[in-house]
């Protein structure tokens, strides 16, 4: 369940070659430009979908806090995700996303703890290139972590 993308994949190669006469090759490469479509397609359509003032709020978060402690960092917001979509690639929420962690990329799903220690080792990585460009030493990911999830389950 973690692969859904090669799943969905493998899925179109069969039915391109069951059910339409491609051969292997071809049908791949079909099946590949197609989940490219379906990719996209599905991006464009997540603004339509998000929940009423999730811009507004993502915006304030990003505003309150460091209003709040002018001498702290830029909030560092990421999307830990089962599924295959990616914030970064819908226009109005990638502003906001500075990593994605899915899990396909780590091979795992919630909650399996290595995929959130993937998304620290990101933060981690977005923090060492600040602190080369501003000579600071920061070692710890903090000194808040907040987890918001879609599920309440």
């Amino acid at each position: 369940p973690v692969y859904l993308t090669q799943f969905r994949k493998d899925a179109l190669v069969q039915i391109l070659m069951q059910h339409n006469g491609y051969n292997e090759t071809v049908a791949m490469e079909k099946a590949a430009a197609y989940f490219d479509v379906w990719t996209e397609a599905r991006h464009a359509t997540i603004p339509q979908a998000l929940a009423t003032n999730v811009v507004a709020t993502l915006t304030r978060l990003r505003q309150e806090i460091i209003s709040h402690d002018p001498t702290s960092r830029p909030v560092i917001m990421g999307a830990v995700t089962d599924g295959n979509s990616n914030p970064t690639l819908v226009t109005c929420l990638q502003p906001f996303f500075d990593f994605v962690v899915n899990a396909e990329t780590v091979g795992v799903s919630k909650p399996d703890t290595r995929l959130y220690q993937e998304a620290i080792r990101q933060v981690r990585g977005l923090l060492q290139e600040e602190d080369s460009a501003t000579n600071e030493n920061v070692t710890t990911v903090g000194p808040w972590w907040v987890h918001i999830g879609d599920d309440f389950v």
